[in-house]
């Protein structure tokens, strides 16, 4: 989308989860920029555990023929949904392989809400209108990266999407949703797997330490063994 001289493009965040990716996105003095707490969430919806897991961003200032306020929702790290910026108006968006609903919450303005297409990675997120900075996500940032509760402790996983689609990796498995769409055997070699990283998300590891990449491998290999002994008979 590009307005004014100025584009909003989709951003390839690199080893990071949204809430540590997006804030170093958000300071930019023109066009205004703003955070707003988000949540995303399963099939029973929002819910006060599921609120600031999530940075939302929207971008204003930047008025076009299809969106005439100049209000947009960016987004740079939710998975595998949005490729562009939303106009943030109520409606219906295609971004292949996924058809996307944006809802006003209560009409007020108030409260947002994305509906991911059915095949996406999550179900739907919830955003309030309200602006907030980085110390509303502090708590939820550090359960995290840090609880063993926590998805993005259990499993590994890298996503990037394109306009046709997006290539996601969960542990040791990779896969391709949208055009061109397979999954992969698991990548159950230690070399294999790295070099998949690299060569497919641009994630490289050239700075880290031995011992931290034995780490990041042994989790990721027992994290697929305990999830192949859930799917014996």
């Amino acid at each position: 989308m590009e307005s004014g001289g100025v584009s909003i493009l989709s951003i390839p965040w690199r080893g990071s989860r949204c809430t540590a990716a997006v804030g170093t996105a958000t300071t930019s003095t023109a066009p205004a920029v703003t955070r707003h707490v988000g949540g995303v969430h399963g099939q029973g919806g929002p819910d006060a555990d599921s609120t600031g897991n999530h940075v939302v961003v929207t971008v204003s200032g930047l008025p076009s023929s299809e969106n005439p306020l100049g209000i947009w929702y960016v987004d740079a790290g939710l998975g595998d949904a949005l490729h562009e910026a939303l106009p943030l108006v109520a409606g219906v968006y295609e971004q292949p392989p996924f058809r996307l609903v944006l809802e006003e919450i209560d009409g007020g303005g108030h409260d947002w809400h994305l509906a991911h297409d059915p095949t996406g990675g999550f179900v739907g997120m919830r955003w309030s209108a309200a602006a907030a900075e980085m110390h509303d996500f502090t708590a939820k940032h550090e359960w995290l990266s840090t609880s063993p509760d926590s998805g993005f402790v259990r499993v590994p996983m890298a996503e990037k999407r394109d306009a046709t689609g997006v290539d996601v990796i969960r542990g040791l498995i990779l896969a391709r949703i949208g055009e061109g769409a397979v999954s992969d055997e698991p990548l159950t070699h230690r070399d294999e797997w790295f070099a998949c990283l690299a060569e497919v998300f641009g994630l490289r590891f050239d700075a880290a330490a031995p011992e931290a990449l034995d780490r990041l491998w042994d989790s990721a290999l027992a994290a697929h063994r305990a999830w192949e002994n859930t799917r014996q008979p």
